[in-house]
């Protein structure tokens, strides 16, 4: 299920429509990255670490792109889950808001 106790944030339906990434800290009481299928079922925990927010997903739908804070990364990671990769991280003094990517080339 999507919402419980503790909420789901920003959610993003899967290129195919067959999953849903969401925030919550279900876990917790800090954000990460979940999947689940768009049934309600087979909610996966795709994050660790503290506060990952802003998940996108890639055209293709291989890659979840987010914002990792504090450390002020933007990082992608398998969309079935696995080891994240840093792919920039913001300037001192400054912050990623919000990512956004390409429907038409991938494009972050």
């Amino acid at each position: 299920q999507l919402t419980n106790n503790k909420g789901a944030i920003a959610t993003i339906v899967s290129p195919d429509g067959r999953y849903i990434y969401f925030q919550s800290p279900r876990v917790d009481w800090t954000l990460h990255l979940f999947r689940m299928d768009t049934d309600g079922s087979n909610v996966k925990q795709l994050t660790d670490g503290a506060r990952q927010r802003w998940a996108q997903i890639s055209p293709d739908g291989k890659w979840v792109y987010y914002n990792q804070t504090p450390q002020n990364e933007i990082r992608k990671i398998p969309s079935e889950g696995g080891e994240p990769v840093v792919l920039a991280t913001a300037p001192k003094g400054t912050v990623f808001d919000y990512i956004d990517v390409s429907r038409v080339n991938g494009l972050i």
